[in-house]
C-alpha cells in the first residue's frame, strides 16, 4: 500500500515539476516546405516523389517539410486548406513557405538547389517570432505546451499559431509508384483552434510579447487520425506555425517540431501488441480483416465501433492463438463514413482505422 501511494505521489509531484518547467523558445528561422499531393496522382509517385525525398534530405533540419494530401484517401481538412491557401492548382506542386516553386518533372534539380539555397539564406535571418513547445504525455493524453514570443515588433495584422499532428510514416497506395510506398511527414490534424490555429493578437505587436497556448489530444483523437489508425508514439510529430492574416490569405511567420514525448505521469498508452491489416482499406461490402499476434489471447475481443464511441459490430470473442488471424468484415448496414477495429484482452487495446465507402 505505501508503495503504491509513493508511486502515485511522484507521478504527481513529477507531472508538476515537468508542467512548471520553462518552455525554451529558439531564435531560429525554420521555413515551411509543403508537398500538395494526393495518392491517385502518377506524377506524385515518380518524379514529385523523388523531389520531395530530396527537399525532405537536404532540409528536415532546416525547416518543416510537410506532404498534404488535398485530394483523395488521405485527405483531410487541414491539408486541403492549407494549400488552397497557397493557391495554385494541379499536383504535386512544391511550397517554400507561401511561394510555388514551380516544380516540373524537368527542372527538379534546379529546384531542389534553389530551395536549399533559400532554407539556409532564412536560416540566417533573425526570427520575427518563434513559438518553443514540450509535448508530454499525462493521463493517457497528449499534451502540447507552447509558448510564442516576439523577437522583433510585428507587422500590422491577425497573428495565429497553429499546432499540428505529423504521422511521420505510413506504408501505402501510391500511383506511380512501384509497389507500397513509405508517405512521410503526413499533416494529419490541427490540435488548436481551425486549420490555421487560434489568434495570438491582432494589430502591431511588441517586441519581447510572448503567448501561451496548449493543446490536448487523446490516443484515440491521434488513431482517428492517423492513416495507419494507431497510435505510436515513434510515429508522432508535433509541428507549431506561426501566421500572419494578410485579407483572406494566411502567410507564414515561422515554424518549430518537436518528436520528443516526456512522460509526465509515469503511464503510457496501454496499447495491445498486435498488427490489424484491413484489405481493401476503403471497404465497399467486405473485407478481410488480418490479425498478427507475438502471443495468445484469452478472452480477446474484436469490434467495430464508430466515431462516437458506438459499438456497432462484434466480429469476434474468445481466445485467440498466436500468430496470424483472419476475419470477415461485413458492412450491412453502415453508413459511409471512418470506424475503428479495436481488439482488447480486458486490459490493453489496438485499433486500426477502417474507411466505408
Amino acid at each position: 500500500m505505501k508503495k503504491m501511494l509513493l508511486t502515485a505521489l511522484f507521478g504527481v509531484v513529477f507531472g508538476l515539476l515537468l508542467q512548471a518547467q520553462e518552455i525554451e523558445v529558439p531564435q531560429s528561422n525554420r521555413p515551411l516546405i509543403t508537398k500538395r499531393t494526393a495518392e491517385w496522382c502518377p506524377h506524385c509517385g515518380t518524379w514529385g516523389w523523388t523531389m520531395f525525398e530530396n527537399l525532405l534530405l537536404d532540409n528536415e533540419d532546416d525547416a518543416l517539410v510537410l506532404s498534404a494530401h488535398y485530394s483523395g484517401s488521405y485527405m483531410n481538412t487541414v491539408s486541403l486548406e492549407i494549400t488552397n491557401n497557397f493557391g495554385g492548382f494541379s499536383q504535386p506542386r512544391f511550397y517554400l513557405n507561401n511561394q510555388d516553386q514551380n516544380a516540373t518533372s524537368s527542372n527538379g534539380t534546379t529546384v531542389r538547389n534553389n530551395v536549399r539555397s533559400q532554407v539556409s539564406d532564412l536560416n540566417t535571418q533573425p526570427p520575427v517570432a518563434q513559438t518553443g513547445l514540450r509535448v508530454f504525455i499525462e493521463d493517457n493524453q497528449l499534451r502540447v505546451k507552447t509558448q510564442t514570443q516576439f523577437f522583433q515588433e510585428g507587422q500590422d495584422g491577425d497573428y495565429y499559431l497553429g499546432i499540428y499532428l505529423i504521422e511521420r510514416s505510413y506504408v501505402g497506395s501510391q500511383a506511380g509508384y512501384s509497389g507500397q510506398a513509405n508517405h512521410k511527414n503526413m499533416l494529419s490534424k490541427s490540435l488548436l483552434g481551425g486549420s490555421f490555429g487560434e489568434l495570438l493578437q491582432s494589430g502591431t505587436i511588441a517586441n519581447g510579447s510572448t503567448f501561451e497556448k496548449e493543446a490536448v489530444v487523446t490516443y484515440n483523437d491521434i488513431a482517428a487520425a492517423f492513416e495507419n489508425g494507431t497510435y505510436n508514439e515513434n510515429n508522432v510529430e508535433i509541428a507549431t506555425i506561426i501566421w500572419r492574416k494578410e485579407g483572406n490569405t494566411y502567410r507564414v511567420v515561422n515554424t518549430n517540431s518537436s518528436n520528443e514525448l516526456e512522460i509526465a505521469s509515469g503511464t503510457t498508452a496501454p496499447t495491445l501488441q498486435a498488427a490489424i491489416k484491413v484489405l481493401p482499406n476503403v471497404v465497399q461490402q467486405q473485407a478481410e480483416v488480418f490479425i498478427n499476434l507475438p502471443a495468445a489471447l484469452s478472452q480477446a475481443e474484436l469490434s467495430l465501433w464508430s466515431l462516437d464511441g458506438r459499438q456497432v459490430q462484434l466480429i469476434h470473442k474468445g481466445n485467440l492463438a498466436s500468430g496470424a488471424s483472419f476475419f470477415t468484415l461485413d458492412r450491412a448496414n453502415l453508413s459511409s463514413g471512418v470506424y475503428f477495429l479495436r481488439l482488447t484482452d480486458g486490459t490493453k487495446v489496438a485499433t486500426s482505422r477502417v474507411i466505408l465507402q
